[in-house]
């Protein structure tokens, strides 16, 4: 009775470990998301950030809507 307490004990402390793992790695908070200037610190960036904010600029002048899209997939069985 005792290893079944302490296999679900295990269980259970793997199933949140998993879960940590996977919200540290797929987490994004919204205000990130948002924040369309949102461009990442370092070297590598530091030459190109005054065009890539005025391209940022440029997009946000165009005309644009507000769309979606439908996905409908049909499957079809063809008898043989």
């Amino acid at each position: 009775m005792i290893w079944l307490g302490v296999a679900l004990t295990v269980a259970v402390l793997l199933f949140a470990a998993l879960c940590y793992v996977y919200r540290i790695a797929f987490y994004s908070p919204n205000k990130r998301q948002n924040d369309i200037f949102n461009i990442p610190a370092g070297e590598q960036y530091d030459p190109y950030r005054q065009k890539m904010q005025g391209f940022i600029e440029e997009l946000k002048q165009q005309r644009h809507d507000e769309g979606s899209v439908l996905v409908v997939a049909s499957i079809r069985k063809v008898n043989n």
